[in-house]
């Protein structure tokens, strides 16, 4: 067996990534000051000043969740790109009989086990972060179509 390469940031040089060259141009967005919006059962009832007032706060809550998508996205991918390294690396250097028994020991190891534990952890709050963007989303849809019928109302 030859020598295997230890994941070791500290001696990759450092380089800009797509990350950085993204806050480069947009900074990390502040969480509103108002607490998150809840829909009303009917849009309807609404004066056009709260209509307006309901549709700038579902948006700056969806622009910071957007936000927080970018963040959860990075720090996703980069913690599956370590695992899976942590785990070839271990599958090489790990003996048995057959892949079988060299894969349930690499994924009962302590190591890979808490790295896939936080690997589930990103996961899960990426698809939440998803899930409430789609529901801000879907708001904003409807409060439009409320707006564009008055529109045509003339209201």
């Amino acid at each position: 067996r030859g020598t295997v390469p230890k994941f070791r940031t500290e001696d990759a040089p450092k380089k800009v990534t797509a990350y950085d060259k993204f806050r480069s141009s947009f900074s990390v967005l502040k969480k509103p000051e108002h607490d998150s919006p809840t829909m009303p059962k009917r849009v309807s009832i609404l004066s056009s000043d709260a209509i307006s007032d309901l549709m700038f706060r579902i948006s700056a809550w969806r622009d910071f969740t957007d936000d927080l998508i970018y963040e959860a996205t990075t720090e996703y991918l980069q913690i599956k790109e370590k695992y899976q390294y942590e785990y070839d690396i271990k599958l090489m250097t790990t003996s048995g009989s057959s892949v079988k028994e060299k894969e349930a020991k690499v994924r009962t190891s302590q190591k890979i086990k808490l790295l896939r534990d936080e690997l589930l952890e990103k996961e899960m709050l990426l698809d939440m972060l998803e899930r409430k963007h789609e529901n801000y989303t879907n708001n904003i849809t409807i409060i439009s179509r409320e707006i564009s019928r008055r529109a045509s109302l003339g209201n």
